[in-house]
């Protein structure tokens, strides 16, 4: 089966396999921990993410923190 998605977490839960696209090319293709990494999220979509294995999820969580560079979209309501 073939899924197109925009949702990391959803992508990380049910995927074995990734192939990331960028402008219409493949940016990474490989088994989901290998491609679904902090340093790939912020070259696909330019967003600092948190990116580790959730034990009681059973697979990886992806958390947007902020954009890169300056400007901070994560608004701090403490």
């Amino acid at each position: 089966m073939i899924v197109a998605t925009h949702d990391l977490n959803f992508a990380a839960s049910i995927c074995r396999h990734l192939v990331l696209l960028r402008d219409g090319r493949v940016l990474a293709s490989g088994p989901t921990p290998a491609v679904l990494t902090a340093a790939r999220i912020a070259e696909l979509y330019g967003v600092e993410a948190d990116v580790r294995h959730h034990d009681l999820a059973g697979h990886i969580t992806v958390v947007p923190i902020r954009r890169t560079g300056d400007r901070q979209w994560i608004v701090d309501s403490g």
